[in-house]
């Protein structure tokens, strides 16, 4: 057997460039989005469906976000142009006059094709007065030169302007000189890496930096605007190499204001996008306020690429899940659509048939198997709360748990979470009276001092009696400036007689104030005398029916609805009212 012999140390380094630039001609990472084609597609049905709610009093937006939330953006370029065809009417323009706020922004740019949407904010971002420079250094900065030619032609075709003369017209200095390069999309799209050329540029950037009294920003601008990923990942390397610095910490001592921006993004970017995504949603969400622009504007592009990717480097640049985040900081139905989206998986299952097939589906049975049907509806069914009484219960312990989580610097939320979050509404109660007697403290009270935001609502909430925190909301839906009739409805269109009796007395004893006043002093129209018959708790609750009574309550809604010129409401309020 020959044995071969081993290199010469001269020959060491280059096997070393060899393998090394082997190990970074790497194929692009596998990326993934949450939104994804929908099997059962169906862009007629959608059409209806959105149509339908959008039609007549109220607007159903469950149904929208069941709709737009969970389609491909091919498919939802599909169901607008269908839209179109149906109803001859624009679906954009139907949505604007339905919805508002971040929902609406949503639903808008869920429905502009990738290209038009990007073509559309560059637009927004550069008329009128002053630039949005950080807009135009997110689109420009992040996308592919083939998203970014398609962009320059939706956006020639939509504005009948040029994209380049525009930002040329808009901005100034280095960072046009940026946005400019990065419009002609002459990055080189190759996966091979040159070691040589990458320690040159990084040579090259260090002498027009670092090395040098004031900073040579064209050079990098050659580099980064042109240069490959892989390439641009070498040159980061070698740059550590001989700057002991990181690519990033050097830009930030050389530059400043916009045009670092611009470098940072593109920089981030090539050594981990979803990582660069994940750290602008975080900042949509900092502090007070919430910057609804952004945070649409990545969801929406991003949800179909890496969304995936980009919720993976969100919790572990936070250590909270981006849902978690979502949900504490957006509200409505603006958090429901969002939520959907960076969800992703199936759209969920309609608990009942609506529209169309509903009407077939009753058409097509017997009054026997109706009346059947009916029956098994009215029996009981077994309630499954995910949140049952604790086996072990001791109330004592569990305050000792809660006061040492409380005292001294700091709090100790998961202690908290396991005790609150695992016991049942009595058992909770206990605990607040047993927190009371041990500790001469009220519950509440030291939680509202130690903890924040949605945890701090929901402890609260957990720690209330069901009539009380039923109260608490209609109260607070109430008072103040305008009225929330999303909690008047939600609240009292959904419990039973005795439900009501119990938060409208705790209603009273809690404010001084009957909840029937209120609540007529704040509505209006035949929308108040909905609300006041239901809280005369007089609907019958027997589970028998009566097939002939059910026709003529359904023949009377027909002939005040839809057989009438408008609408006589005050029929509908009886049948369904009482």
């Amino acid at each position: 057997m020959t044995i071969k012999s081993l290199p010469t140390s001269s020959a060491l380094p280059v096997i070393s460039n060899l393998t090394r630039n082997l190990t970074l001609k790497k194929t692009a990472l596998t990326t993934e989005g949450t939104v994804r084609p929908y099997d059962k597609f169906n862009a007629e049905q959608d059409a209806e469906v959105l149509r339908n709610a959008m039609k007549g009093l109220g607007t159903d937006e469950d149904s929208i976000i069941n709709v737009l939330a969970y389609r491909s953006n091919p498919q939802r370029h599909e169901i607008y142009t269908t839209y179109k065809t149906m109803f001859g009417k624009d679906l954009i323009e139907d949505l604007k006059g339905e919805l508002s706020g971040g929902f609406l922004d949503t639903c808008k740019a869920l429905l502009m094709q990738p290209a038009q949407y990007d073509a559309y904010l560059l637009r927004k971002a550069i008329k009128g007065l002053g630039t949005d420079e950080d807009v135009l250094i997110e689109i420009l900065c992040t996308r592919s030169n083939a998203q970014i030619t398609e962009i320059k032609r939706v956006y020639k075709e939509k504005f009948n302007k040029e994209l380049e003369k525009d930002i040329i017209g808009d901005t100034s200095g280095h960072l046009k000189r940026l946005l400019v390069g990065l419009c002609q999309s002459n990055r080189s799209d190759s996966n091979e890496v040159d070691r040589n050329k990458a320690h040159q540029d990084a040579k090259a950037m260090y002498e027009a930096g670092e090395k040098k009294w004031g900073t040579d920003e064209s050079r990098f601008n050659v580099i980064l605007v042109s240069r490959s990923y892989p390439q641009l990942r070498a040159t980061f390397e070698e740059y550590k190499k001989i700057s002991k610095k990181d690519i990033e910490d050097a830009l930030k001592s050389e530059m400043s204001g916009d045009l670092l921006r611009g470098f940072l993004t593109i920089v981030r970017c090539v050594k981990n996008k979803a990582g660069h995504f994940a750290r602008q949603l975080q900042k949509t969400m900092k502090g007070l306020g919430t910057d609804d622009d952004t945070l649409v504007r990545i969801v929406v592009s991003r949800c179909e690429i890496d969304m995936v990717q980009i919720k993976e480097e969100f919790q572990k640049l936070t250590g909270q899940t981006l849902e978690q985040f979502v949900a504490d900081d957006l509200s409505g139905d603006y958090r429901n659509i969002i939520l959907s989206i960076i969800n992703g998986g199936p759209p969920p299952e309609t608990a009942a048939k609506s529209g169309k097939a509903f009407v077939e589906a009753v058409k097509n049975k017997t009054e026997e198997e109706l009346d059947e049907e009916v029956k098994m509806e009215s029996e009981d069914v077994q309630e499954d709360p995910t949140v049952k009484a604790a086996e072990n219960f001791n109330a004592e312990n569990d305050v000792e748990v809660l006061r040492k989580a409380m005292k001294g610097f700091g709090t100790d939320e998961k202690a908290i979470i396991n005790v609150l979050g695992f016991r049942d509404n009595a058992q909770r109660l206990e605990i607040a009276k047993s927190f009371k007697t041990m500790v001469g403290k009220d519950l509440i009270d030291e939680l509202k001092g130690e903890l924040s935001g949605g945890l701090k609502k929901l402890c609260v909430g957990l720690c209330m009696s069901s009539p009380d925190f039923d109260a608490m909301n209609l109260n607070k839906a109430i008072k103040g400036l305008g009225t929330d009739e999303q909690v008047l409805v939600e609240v009292i269109c959904t419990r039973s007689n005795e439900q009501i009796k119990a938060f409208k007395e705790a209603y009273k004893r809690l404010y001084n104030k009957e909840l029937e006043a209120d609540v007529a002093g704040d509505t209006s129209g035949n929308f108040k005398r909905l609300l006041v018959g239901l809280l005369q708790i007089n609907r019958d609750e027997s589970k028998e029916f009566d097939r002939n009574k059910a026709k003529q309550d359904a023949q009377a809604l027909v002939d005040t609805g839809e057989k009438k010129w408008g609408t006589d409401e005050s029929r509908f309020n009886v049948i369904f009212g009482i």
